[in-house]
């Protein structure tokens, strides 16, 4: 069975999604964000083929969430930007002998091991995306060696990733898989969520937080 790291990034919990500012609290930000970090962290640790998880934050309730679920966290040093950060993370990664590296964001609810296997079980080389359906964005992907690909994630970078492989003659191909087509960034994508959701962490804390119901009832209004 062939062994993967898993390397999810994640940004302070207290500033995430600040996209859904307009219809969210600071603190039901905070909430949901964690909410779905333990979804994708469930998912991660309950699938045979990852071998490790490691989290790349400087953020001490994710170095809490870490230690509780036995996950391993890379400091997140003083960068320009996220790519940057995952690029060093990646080198050092592959310093210690990693070499089939999955990274996943920490927004992708839907997250359950199968839906890993199945990605997984479809690695062989190279480089393999799994892209946001509404942006373009990279949700996942899996690289051999782990700092063979510069990373460029953000709008679009499916495309901007393929092309870059393309450039160093890395085999490279998309996968699309529900599960990881569809994060939480926006309010809509936060009230397709809600309007049926799939159980787990996040589930739990829209339903008992009120926020599913403010959210059904603003949309009966309008």
């Amino acid at each position: 069975m062939t062994d993967f790291c898993a390397l999810v990034p994640i940004k302070k919990l207290s500033r995430a999604k600040t996209r859904l500012a307009p219809i969210l609290r600071t603190s039901e930000c905070a909430a949901l964000a964690e909410s779905m970090l333990r979804d994708v962290l469930t998912a991660l640790t309950s699938t045979p083929q990852i071998s490790q998880v490691v989290l790349f934050s400087n953020d001490a309730r994710v170095t809490g969430i870490a230690q509780e679920l036995d996950c391993r966290v890379l400091r997140e040093e003083p960068v320009t930007n996220l790519c940057d950060g995952l690029n060093r993370a990646a080198a050092q990664l592959g310093s210690e002998g990693v070499e089939n590296l999955f990274i996943i964001h920490g927004d992708l609810p839907m997250i359950k091991s199968t839906d890993i296997v199945t990605l997984l079980n479809c690695y062989r080389e190279g480089l393999v995306i799994c892209p946001a359906e509404i942006d373009g964005g990279t949700n996942a992907l899996i690289i051999n060696p782990a700092d063979a690909l510069p990373f460029q994630f953000g709008a679009d970078s499916a495309r901007k990733h393929m092309e870059a492989a393309s450039g160093l003659n890395i085999k490279a191909r998309q996968i699309s898989i529900p599960a990881f087509s569809h994060d939480i960034d926006t309010p809509d994508d936060l009230r397709r969520f809600c309007a049926n959701p799939v159980p787990g962490h996040t589930r739990t804390c829209v339903e008992q937080s009120g926020i599913a119901r403010r959210l059904e009832e603003q949309a009966a209004v309008a």
